[in-house]
């Protein structure tokens, strides 16, 4: 397996499948290019975790996705999210769903591929700003 590491607090690890047979590409080719066609969304992956912590400061967990990699034109289908093991939030989930599932793997192989990929996600919740900081010491005790 390999990690790929999409920033301090989010990596992901991915599994490959290959079905058929013969091909121009290993195992381990596919999930190399694979890899290599997930990296352009890293950004775009990251925002959705961003945006997910603006409503969960303490979001952390993992989302587990399955795609299929099509034979002869390597666009990505299929794309699901495996329920039992993904912790990481429905929103985070579509979020990457949404991000992934119209890419293509270039070039093609005459084979079709099927994907594990799993993020994860973990943060280290923020010290309130300073304004809140003051409104807490201000506050009452009760």
């Amino acid at each position: 397996m390999r990690t790929l590491l999409l920033s301090a607090a989010v990596a992901a690890v991915s599994t490959f499948t290959l079905v058929g047979c013969g091909g121009a590409r290993s195992i381990a080719g596919w999930q190399d290019d694979t890899q290599k066609m997930l990296e352009p969304s890293n950004a775009a992956i990251k925002s959705c975790y961003d945006a997910a912590l603006q409503k969960d400061r303490k979001l952390a967990g993992s989302v587990v996705i399955t795609f299929e990699v099509e034979r002869d034109t390597g666009h990505v289908k299929n794309a699901n999210v495996d329920a039992a093991r993904t912790t990481g939030g429905e929103a985070l989930t579509k979020c990457i769903i949404d991000n992934i599932q119209d890419l293509k793997m270039d070039p093609p192989d005459p084979n079709q591929g099927e994907a594990t990929f799993t993020w994860t996600f973990n943060s280290t919740a923020a010290a309130p700003a300073p304004a809140d900081a003051a409104a807490t010491a201000d506050a009452p005790a009760t």
